[in-house]
């Protein structure tokens, strides 16, 4: 079996961008390893240093994958971000169990609500 390795940005030609002192920024194609800190201005000469371009960014309108919108989180699913803040874990754990114990009653709740429902509207025996 053979494998072939291929790395990103190993390489090659790219476009980078100079800025001359009199003339502006302009672009120029040079090799990604060898790559000068200074080029002459191509219409003056001046030694122009290499500078940091603006990153090519395309935003995304909305996100699909495999042909459908990304599922919601689960409704009991907790936010992290309270930790990553500085909340000490002992107040975050508490809170979860709180949040747990909450959604325990509210079903405990529910399931009662629904017994009552099927004793009252149960056909009577016999009948």
């Amino acid at each position: 079996m053979t494998f072939i390795v291929r790395t990103r940005g190993a390489g090659g030609p790219i476009v980078a961008e100079y800025a001359c002192p009199e003339h502006g920024r302009f672009e120029a194609t040079v090799e990604r390893i060898l790559m000068p800190d200074a080029l002459p201005c191509p219409d003056c000469s001046a030694p122009s240093p290499w500078t940091i371009s603006a990153p090519l960014y395309k935003p995304q309108r909305g996100a699909v994958v495999r042909g459908r919108p990304a599922d919601k989180p689960h409704p009991m699913a907790m936010d992290t971000r309270e930790l990553g803040e500085g909340m000490p874990i002992a107040e975050w754990k508490a809170k979860r169990r709180k949040q747990w114990a909450e959604h325990d009653r509210a079903t405990v709740r529910r399931d009662q609500a629904q017994r009552v429902e099927r004793v009252l509207h149960a056909p009577e025996p016999g009948k």
